[in-house]
């Protein structure tokens, strides 16, 4: 008899329960995946216009540093700009191609890699302005 009212007793999900939850849980994954895939790739941008503001901000302190390292002479101060200085150590980026003009109020546009996910943008640099 014991037995018998132990069997009665138990509970569980039905088979409708269960495939409703498949259901919903494969909607929010058609959802959720296209949705991680275009963060991904937002990140990647982001990550480039990072390192382009990263050189661009090294090119503002070099011209600055040269600036006052020839008493304000805004042509030699430009074109002693320290290009390899600048592109060096730029932590996962590297410049692929495109040069960092040397002449006021110019722009370039410089082709920049993520090398740990060969991803590559364009970013476009200036040079300062002479006060």
């Amino acid at each position: 008899m014991k037995a018998k009212n132990m069997l009665g007793n138990q509970s569980g999900f039905t088979l409708i329960e269960i495939i409703a939850v498949l259901i919903i849980i494969g909607i929010l994954a058609a959802v959720a995946v296209p949705k991680y895939f275009d963060l991904t790739s937002e990140a990647q941008t982001k990550a480039i216009q990072a390192a382009g503001a990263e050189l661009q901000g090294r090119i503002n302190q070099n011209f600055g540093e040269n600036l006052l390292s020839y008493s304000g002479d805004c042509t030699t101060a430009l074109s002693n700009l320290n290009t390899t200085e600048i592109q060096s150590n730029l932590g996962d980026f590297s410049v692929v191609s495109g040069n960092i003009p040397t002449t006021e109020s110019q722009s370039a546009s410089i082709i920049l890699r993520d090398t740990k996910n060969s991803y590559t943008a364009s970013y476009t640099v200036f040079t300062p302005s002479c006060p």
